[in-house]
């Protein structure tokens, strides 16, 4: 395969071309957006000027819809994005584009979607609604706005409440489908991230970005229990797509360990940023060493060694290389040379990093609890650290090993364990001197139901189950993740 990296596919797996036409689009989307509600506020339906601008917003969908059959428009931290594309205000227009966003805050509305183009009645019975809605004679306009759009049957459009400029301005329960959402987002990206380093196409960087800004800020939210949330997807896994699986977990693992470590917001996004990345040079593997059932031969193991330096030959063909980049290929090219420098690449004398080595801990942990083909029985979260304790000194640097094993406890998150009754259950928030808890919460598993979540002080009364099967183990993991405790009892 040569290795000259296709350049003309830009940031979301689409051509340049293509790419600054819809950012052009997107842009002319918003513009004619809130000019049609302004012009409906201040004139009726039925005036010349509302057909004009109605017009133009129908282009402006219909020109979107050629490319994408659905149309998204989001508002979040004071930028506006349609269909992912980030929309670029030109100083003529920002002030406008202010407004626009501005009076979407006050009516508590993020985005708004629409399945296509919608029709002139369609667009008219939204904007006049948008307008009736008055926030300042309310305390809950977006949930006047969704009720208002039920009763009145405008099914096409649909809206999601305003997030407010960080994660900790949503209402609990949202920000757990926010967790969850950006966790499945970010293993989507992964894959499309991977497919693009299979075929040699520039990767999709801005939207690894995004996945994990998320991820950070749900790290640095005030509620323990969202990382936790986000801890127990990783637990979740995937022998087939076990790399993009594997791409988001070193991240969110990377992220929450190096907040542990004092790592501040800037830094966590290279991290996150650089865990993400640090494996994308398997995509270009055969599928024999990736998936095969036997133990990699001689032949079989160099070639895997190689996947390091294809990372950096990926990410250094960005077009634009910032620091965050280069931060990325030096984690990539380092992170399996171990505390001693004995791993691979071999040859380099180099000191091997803080994000290295927090990436290669969080890799191994991760690739530890996860099934392979040529190694169907995973390890349990509590014998993964155990095997990494006895990489202390070697492979690892101790230091991290013990302030990794101290974050997780000694009943990690995802374990499972049998209760003082004989009943079984799912650690959801372990007991960690580190997060400064002294009790480990269990939600107790029925079958693959969820019972209610019990807090224990005294580890003791608990007993770790080793033999429960992986299959049985994800699949209660999936019922607690679709549900969502009221209450915890203490025990």
């Amino acid at each position: 395969m040569s290795d000259h990296i296709d350049d003309r596919v830009g940031d979301d797996g689409i051509s340049d071309d293509v790419y600054a036409k819809l950012a052009d689009l997107a842009r002319d989307l918003v513009l004619n957006f809130w000019a049609a509600i302004r012009v409906a506020g201040y004139h009726s339906v039925e005036n010349e000027a509302y057909f004009n601008a109605v017009d133009r917003l129908l282009a402006s969908f219909g020109a979107i819809a050629s490319f994408q059959e659905t149309i998204s428009l989001v508002y979040a931290r004071k930028d506006f994005y349609v269909n992912d594309v980030r929309v670029k205000s030109k100083e003529s227009d920002f002030k406008f584009m202010g407004a626009f966003g501005e009076e979407l805050k006050r009516h508590e509305v993020g985005g708004v979607l629409y399945p296509g183009v919608p029709s002139v009645k369609d667009i008219t019975d939204f904007v006049v609604l948008f307008n009736e809605i008055e926030p300042a004679n309310t305390e809950t306009p977006y949930a006047d706005l969704s009720k208002a759009l039920m009763s009145r049957c405008i099914s096409n459009f649909s809206v999601q409440k305003y997030g407010g400029d960080d994660l900790v301005h949503m209402p609990a329960l949202e920000k757990e489908i926010f967790v969850k959402q950006s966790y499945f987002r970010g293993i989507m990206i992964a894959r499309q991230v991977y497919e693009q380093a299979r075929l040699r196409k520039r990767l999709s960087l801005k939207s690894v970005k995004r996945v994990v800004q998320n991820i950070v800020d749900t790290a640095l939210d005030d509620a323990f229990d969202l990382m936790d949330l986000l801890l127990l997807l990783t637990e979740i896994k995937n022998w087939q797509g076990y790399l993009f699986n594997h791409a988001v977990n070193t991240s969110v693992l990377s992220v929450a360990f190096g907040k542990i470590l004092g790592i501040g917001r800037v830094q966590l996004r290279s991290l996150g940023t650089a865990a993400f990345l640090a494996d994308v040079g398997s995509a270009l593997l055969p599928l024999a060493i990736l998936d095969g059932k036997e133990a990699l031969d001689g032949r079989q193991q160099k070639a895997m060694k190689e996947h390091p330096l294809k990372a950096v030959t990926l990410l250094s063909a960005y077009q634009h290389i910032d620091a965050l980049v280069i931060e990325s290929v030096i984690s990539a090219l380092n992170h399996h040379r171990g505390y001693k420098k004995t791993g691979y690449p071999d040859g380099m004398k180099d000191e091997v990093l803080l994000f290295s080595q927090v990436i290669s801990l969080c890799d191994r942990y991760d690739a530890m609890t996860s099934a392979r083909p040529w190694r169907p029985r995973a390890m349990t979260p509590l014998q993964a650290l155990e095997e990494i304790a006895t990489l202390a000194g070697t492979e690892i640097d101790p230091v991290l090993v013990k302030a990794f094993t101290g974050w997780m406890g000694t009943m990690p998150t995802g374990s499972v364990v049998r209760l003082p009754d004989g009943g079984m259950g799912l650690v959801v928030r372990p007991r960690s001197r580190l997060r400064e808890r002294d009790s480990v919460r269990v939600q107790i598993m029925i079958e693959d139901a969820v019972g209610e979540c019990l807090e224990f002080d005294d580890e003791s009364l608990l007993e770790r189950v080793e033999e429960l099967d992986l299959d049985t183990r994800q699949r209660k993991i999936a019922a607690l993740l679709a549900y969502s405790p009221a209450s915890v009892t203490k025990s």
